[in-house]
């Protein structure tokens, strides 16, 4: 009896797969808005540059490890409320 192949993903596969970003350059710039912050205010309280949050914003990059954590961190002690795929339902303040 012959035995069966196994096919293991791949690396390429797996990051095709983790594509789906928690915080998009929607979010990030709807979770800045909330707050009440300019990018550069905004920096300032991550303890990031400037131009990194602009990037996040304009979708050249996407936040990545300690930063999405601190983000959520920074959601949930707000109490901000987004979607967990764009489309689904607007960002909006609890409470409304």
């Amino acid at each position: 009896m012959p035995a069966k192949s196994i096919h293991y993903p791949t690396r390429r596969m797996m990051r095709a797969q983790k594509k789906k970003y928690e915080w998009d350059a929607e979010k990030v710039k709807a979770l800045r808005d909330y707050l009440g912050l300019t990018q550069t205010q905004f920096a300032g309280e991550l303890g990031i540059l400037q131009q990194t949050v602009s990037q996040w914003e304009c979708g050249y990059h996407y936040p990545k490890g300690a930063s999405v954590k601190v983000l959520t961190l920074v959601a949930e002690k707000a109490k901000f409320k987004y979607a967990e795929t764009p489309g689904d339902e607007k960002t909006n303040k609890t409470g409304s």
